[in-house]
């Protein structure tokens, strides 16, 4: 005890009571960032749904539901794709919602010519009365209508897969459980506004994967991710019907169990949404989804903040210490910076590669700097 007393005595008369602090805070966030990159997302590239318990056949027939308006490049580039998914028995529920009688009937066309017995597109039409029709009233229209008790959910702005085989592993997850969480990456495009959108959704999913491997589980995309039938009803629908969103995080908090969700990720089973604007297009969306943060656990708030808190302190910190400090501190706290970036850079690229994500490491170190303040501003709920 005296030697550790006297060694602090050292410190602080080198360094000062202050520059001990700014050495322990360097020391401490250090430790939390490696805690969380290397004890929770390295995971994620190593994980395997097939290692869990099979409770139920991995070829199931499946309905793919989704909600759309008025849409004719949708009907010629994506539906073809999800029509032609190698997989034994699915039916894809299209609830259109709008009052184009063209476009309608276009829609029953297409499910006649579509239909075969292994196969099939189904069609309801939902028209636009005096109040908006919700995604969720949407939504609960083609459960209902489904003819299969597995449902997978996405959007019409999901961009068509690029596997054919990924609705195949996508209902192949409902062989281990009764949730099945898929990854969702946003569509390439140029520029750094480009580089930060897409590293920014990869690092977002990486949260939400990691923490459901972990047993926590509290986000999905609702492009690609599904439910059985019976589990839906068992919990009275998406509930929180006074908002239009939540059938993603606050509907799946309720249903999802560490020992009934299944996580379904690789190249084969990536979708990616349609971009529709830049880097002010991605904040208003990630602003609006912000709105059902306040409705999430605490526990599930706190863990969201450790990450993004801990390296804005860690960079502030190391920084200063960069500064203010005698050159062989400065050194040392380099070498940690160093240390860090090399483990979390290597973190990273396994994810980004098992996710199917092409192109973004070279930006890494730059959204590793300037995320925590960007994602302060995401973070504020848009007001409606």
């Amino acid at each position: 005890m005296d030697q550790i007393n006297s060694f602090f005595e050292i410190i602080i008369d080198a360094y000062g009571p202050w520059g001990l602090g700014l050495l322990g805070i360097v020391l401490l966030t250090l430790t939390i960032q490696l805690c969380i990159y290397l004890g929770r997302y390295a995971k994620l590239p190593k994980y395997k749904d097939s290692r869990r318990e099979s409770i139920a056949p991995t070829d199931q027939p499946v309905s793919l539901v989704l909600s759309m308006g008025e849409d004719y490049l949708w009907l010629e580039n994506t539906l073809p794709v999800l029509l032609s998914q190698v997989y034994p028995t699915y039916e894809i529920v299209v609830v259109y919602v709008g009052n184009d009688t063209e476009f309608a009937e276009t829609l029953q066309a297409l499910s006649v010519g579509a239909s075969t017995e292994h196969c099939r597109l189904t069609c309801t039409q939902i028209k636009q009365q005096r109040f908006p029709i919700t995604l969720k009233t949407a939504h609960n229209v083609g459960i209902k209508a489904a003819s299969y008790d597995n449902i997978i959910l996405t959007t019409p702005d999901m961009i068509p897969p690029v596997s054919r085989r990924w609705l195949a592993n996508m209902a192949a997850g409902f062989g281990r459980g009764d949730v099945v969480i898929g990854y969702c990456g946003v569509e390439r495009g140029r520029g750094l506004s480009d580089l930060f959108i897409r590293t920014s959704q990869m690092m977002s999913s990486t949260q939400s994967l990691s923490s459901a491997i972990c047993g926590k589980v509290y986000k999905a995309s609702i492009q690609n991710f599904g439910f059985r039938k019976q589990v839906y009803f068992d919990n009275k629908g998406f509930g929180y019907l006074n908002m239009s969103l939540g059938e993603d995080d606050l509907f799946l908090q309720r249903i999802a169990r560490d020992n009934n969700t299944s996580i379904v990720i690789g190249p084969n089973s990536t979708v990616r949404q349609k971009r529709w604007g830049g880097l002010g297009w991605w904040i208003s969306t990630q602003r609006q989804q912000a709105v059902t943060y306040a409705d999430y656990i605490k526990g599930v708030r706190d863990t969201l903040l450790w990450e993004p808190v801990s390296r804005m302190l860690f960079w502030v910190s190391s920084i200063a210490a960069l500064v203010v400090m005698p050159d062989e501190v400065k050194i040392a706290v380099a070498a940690l910076i160093v240390l860090r970036y090399a483990l979390v850079w290597h973190t990273m690229f396994g994810i980004a590669r098992r996710l199917g994500e092409k192109g973004l490491m070279g930006f890494y170190f730059i959204y590793d700097l300037l995320s925590p303040i960007m994602d302060y501003i995401m973070s504020k709920p848009k007001k409606s």
